[in-house]
């Protein structure tokens, strides 16, 4: 759980405003199960993040990356009703992580439509989920 305080900057710094202007609300935060969290790959999860910037449209689901043996694995879901623009811009974010490591070799690229919110499992990191998506768990779990 968390709280959320917002501070009146025209009180003075520390002070916090007790009018209707401050709001303080308690929820608790969303966390990613067990099956989406990978390997951790620190380098691989900037470069992703970096690269997607900007690069997810409303209708992209989910991108899980891997890079094992100088393989780069992108694997990136959306929508059936997704555009080519967003097709193109997961495109370029995947060549841009692939730029990052020069010792990759080989690269599988995966951008595929999905019919619902549920998504494949993959093996590695889940770099982006959109809130409501989910992602199946592993065969023989």
């Amino acid at each position: 759980m968390f709280q959320l305080r917002c501070v009146d900057p025209a009180s003075g710094p520390g002070r916090l405003r007790t009018s209707a202007w401050f709001t303080t609300r308690t929820r608790s935060a969303y966390r990613a199960r067990e099956t989406v969290m990978g390997r951790h790959d620190p380098a691989l999860r900037l470069s992703a993040q970096r690269a997607l910037l900007g690069a997810v449209g409303p209708n992209v689901l989910g991108v899980c990356v891997a890079l094992e043996g100088g393989q780069l694995s992108f694997s990136g879901f959306m929508t059936e009703s997704a555009t080519e623009d967003e097709r193109e811009a997961l495109d370029i974010a995947a060549t841009e992580i692939l730029a990052d490591f020069p010792e990759v070799t080989a690269e599988d690229l995966e951008i595929e439509p999905v019919a619902d919110t549920r998504l494949p499992h993959r093996d590695g990191d889940w770099v982006f989920l959109r809130l409501g998506a989910g992602v199946d768990a592993p065969v023989g779990s």
